[in-house]
C-alpha cells in the first residue's frame, strides 16, 4: 500500500511538472511569434 502511494504521489509530481514545462513552452513560443511578426 505504501509503494502505491508512493507511486501515485511521484505521478502527480511528475503530472504538475509536465504541465509547468508545457506553460512555459506556451509562453515562450508565443514571444518567440511575436518576435518573428
Amino acid at each position: 500500500m505504501i509503494c502505491l502511494e508512493n507511486l501515485e504521489r511521484r505521478n502527480r509530481q511528475r503530472k504538475a511538472e509536465q504541465t509547468i514545462e508545457n506553460s512555459k513552452d506556451q509562453t515562450d513560443h508565443r514571444k518567440y511569434q511575436g518576435n518573428v511578426h
